[in-house]
């Protein structure tokens, strides 16, 4: 069921894109494609304000008849507690997934609890409609920001991460003035517009995130699909930036690849626990602070401080949506040019002092209702909104979604989403009923809690500016822990399990190809292996017989079939795949002996009679310069000058993605061939396999991630045979 969801294409260049050119940084694509997820943030900050008039309204209550003011709360928290759950089920989802496509399923989640809640004519209803469409946004609130800071640029994460939070903020002021636009309708039905229009974005959105938008680069590389990884990079911060990235983002996931596999009591052991706590605790204090306390119940916070007119507090209310909008574009512009922490304390600065003046101005409409200064509570909420999005509304987003290694991101960015919601649904269920009993004691007790947040930034966080997300596990101490080396232990045999699982995706040619067609069925004429099998460098590579035809290669039941010298041989990869690893191929012969090729073990003299390798010796480094990149078979020509006779025909290609950690892969068959021919010629050179290559062979060792030079790549193995 999983294969059916994850993404499964081939990534390749465009059709315009010329082989081997080196492309530049695309920041336009970076920026379309944060602008398209982020319609998750537009949906997430939709929902975040479409109850507040609504809850208020006395039509609305009048239908629904809730019993207190815990009844009320719990319409707009039971969406949090949805929100936890879609949280904390993104980090599996967006790993086994990828993160795209578990931002496409929560939008169908969300777009059943839409329709939902739109439909209700009970608290009972409207709160199951609000708990699915929770599902969905909290799906949203983790997934977006974590597939946007692994395509962006490590100086431009903090801007990129902005622009979603500045769509939230105009999500959020948008439907302000569609509600407040409806509320003047003269139907007792009027609310149930601002909620089903929400659907129209969510189904373009799961559209788009499951037919156009690419996978992230690091998942990617973690489902071993690099050069995949290696083209998307390529379209979003150009070649050069793409293939030094993508080595750093390969040697991080390959030294955690065990912790890879961690559970979610990995995420509490160790060095791991502290970043946990981090980012857990930013994105509780983003809440408790009293965004939520302040934005859900705005017309009563306008109403207490003095604004008595209905209408007149909807219309202060959406004016919080206006100052969310235009105070949302300061951290685009900014954010990145000072330290996270500066921007958070300077933040909570402006903050209490809001706090502090709401409060003032409460007590002042307390003891002079009628006074024409309580409209300056206006202003208030407005300077809160304006220092908490300029700090913490995009800040504790982008670091909690950056301070963890790649190895426990999905899942630590699931924890510190949840830990958001646990928060706010706390603040959300609790703000009524404190407010009614102590009027504007809520709001001293945010300022409190800004207070504690103040200490906790200063004294606690690690300054994230600038680093990349390959090195927040050696900025935290995670990598080479006791903890990571109990972990591996632990993991060894699920590691196993898993490279041997993983080998049945490596390339099989399984389909024999002459003059350009298909002949008989996948290992008709070509010997059956294991398809798991991959010889260790060196060892295996220089002493194992299986180097021959693969593990587990026998005659069988393949059939041998006859063709003419001078045809054309091709061996086709299995399920229409392609060549995507950047390595030479070969094609080496070998006579059977009288007794005949179907009991011939390839143990006798072999010659090389093709090799294909790069295209642009110039620029060795790059996969497109290689001949067979993106090829779905090896073809040669038998030459017409060899004796006639039975041969194993043996196909190769060397995938050197991983050769500099001496990893070089191999993959290999072999056919039966019975050649007609008049030649008389003498193939040579003559070898063994194994024997046909070295353990310091260059061409074997090669590291194509390091920069290599113009020409500097040697073909591995004995010459080809030239009659």
């Amino acid at each position: 069921m999983i294969h059916l969801v994850k993404q499964t294409t081939l990534i390749r260049p465009a059709g315009n894109v010329t082989p081997g050119r080196r492309r530049l940084a695309d920041l336009q694509y970076v920026y379309t494609l944060t602008a398209f997820v982020s319609l998750g943030g537009f949906l997430f900050g939709w929902d975040q304000g479409v109850m507040a008039m609504i809850i208020a309204d006395e039509r609305w209550l009048k239908l629904m008849q809730p019993v207190s003011d815990w009844s009320v709360g719990f319409v707009v928290s039971i969406y949090n507690i949805g929100c936890v759950i879609g949280a904390m089920t993104t980090g599996f989802f967006a790993d086994v997934c990828g993160r795209e496509r578990t931002i496409s399923l929560a939008s169908t989640v969300f777009i059943i609890g839409a329709l939902l809640q739109a439909a209700s004519y009970t608290i009972t209803q409207i709160s199951i409609g609000r708990f699915i469409l929770g599902l969905g946004v909290g799906a949203y609130s983790a997934g977006v920001p974590l597939y946007i800071s692994e395509i962006s640029p490590a100086e431009l994460r903090g801007r990129i991460v902005g622009i979603e939070l500045m769509i939230l903020c105009f999500g959020e002021m948008v439907v302000f003035w569609i509600v407040y636009a409806f509320y003047f309708l003269n139907s007792d039905d009027w609310w149930r517009i601002p909620l089903v229009i929400q659907v129209i974005p969510a189904i373009i959105l799961a559209i788009g995130c499951w037919t156009w938008v690419p996978p992230s680069p690091r998942w990617l590389v973690a489902e071993e699909r690099y050069e995949c990884a290696l083209e998307v990079l390529s379209r979003l911060h150009g070649s050069d930036a793409a293939e030094l990235e993508i080595g750093e983002i390969r040697k991080t996931v390959s030294e955690e690849q065990v912790t890879t596999q961690a559970s979610w009591s990995d995420m509490f052991k160790g060095p791991v626990l502290r970043v946990t706590l981090l980012g857990t605790s930013i994105q509780m204090f983003q809440q408790t602070t009293g965004t939520n306390g302040i934005f859900y119940y705005a017309p009563s916070l306008f109403k207490k401080g003095g604004i008595t007119d209905p209408t007149m507090a909807n219309l202060a209310t959406g004016g919080i949506g206006v100052v969310l909008f235009l105070s949302s574009w300061i951290p685009i512009f900014y954010f990145d040019r000072f330290g996270r922490k500066t921007w958070l304390q300077f933040g909570l600065i402006g903050m209490i002092s809001a706090l502090v003046g709401i409060c003032v101005l409460q007590q002042h409409a307390a003891d002079y209702p009628h006074s024409p200064a309580n409209n300056a509570i206006i202003i208030f909420p407005y300077m809160f909104f304006t220092f908490f999005n300029m700090s913490w509304s995009s800040g504790s987003w982008t670091y909690a979604a950056e301070i963890f290694p790649i190895s426990l991101r999905a899942k630590g960015n699931a924890l510190c989403t949840a830990s958001l919601w646990i928060s706010n649904f706390v603040v959300a269920q609790v703000s009524p009923p404190i407010e009614t009993a102590t009027g504007y004691g809520l709001y001293i007790l945010f300022a409190i809690i800004c207070v504690f947040a103040f200490f906790f930034v200063r004294y606690a966080l690690v300054e994230t500016r600038g680093r990349s997300l390959e090195d927040m596990a050696e900025l935290f101490g995670i990598d080479g822990s006791k903890e990571s080396q109990d972990l591996q232990d632990s993991s060894a045999a699920f590691t196993a399990l898993l490279a041997a699982t993983l080998a049945e995706g490596h390339y099989i040619f399984s389909q024999l190809i002459v003059n350009g067609k298909a002949v008989g069925q996948d290992y008709t004429y070509i010997r059956k292996n294991s398809n798991t099998y991959m010889p260790s460098f060196p060892s295996e590579v220089i002493n194992s017989p299986d180097l021959r035809c693969n593990k587990g290669a026998q005659a069988g039941s393949t059939q041998t079939y006859s063709v003419n010298a001078g045809d054309k041989i091709g061996f086709k990869l299995a399920y229409n795949e392609f060549i995507e690893h950047p390595g030479p191929g070969f094609v080496y012969m070998s006579k059977a002996p009288e007794s005949g090729v179907a009991s011939y073990d390839g143990s006798g003299d072999w010659f090389k009679v093709y090799e294909i390798g790069l295209c642009n010796p110039s620029t060795p480094g790059n996969d497109g310069s290689w001949c067979s990149w993106q090829k779905d078979r090896i073809e040669f020509t038998i030459p017409k000058e060899i004796p006639a006779g039975e041969y194993l025909v043996r196909v190769e290609h060397i995938g050197l993605h991983e050769a500099f950690k001496d990893r070089a892969q191999f993959y290999m068959e072999c056919a039966q061939l019975k050649i007609a021919s008049d030649g008389t010629g003498t193939p040579s050179p003559l070898a063994k396999i194994p024997g046909i290559y070295k353990a310091d062979d260059p061409g074997i060792k090669f590291d194509k991630w390091n920069s290599p030079k113009a020409n500097s790549y040697v073909m591995p193995g004995p010459a080809i045979w030239q009659p």
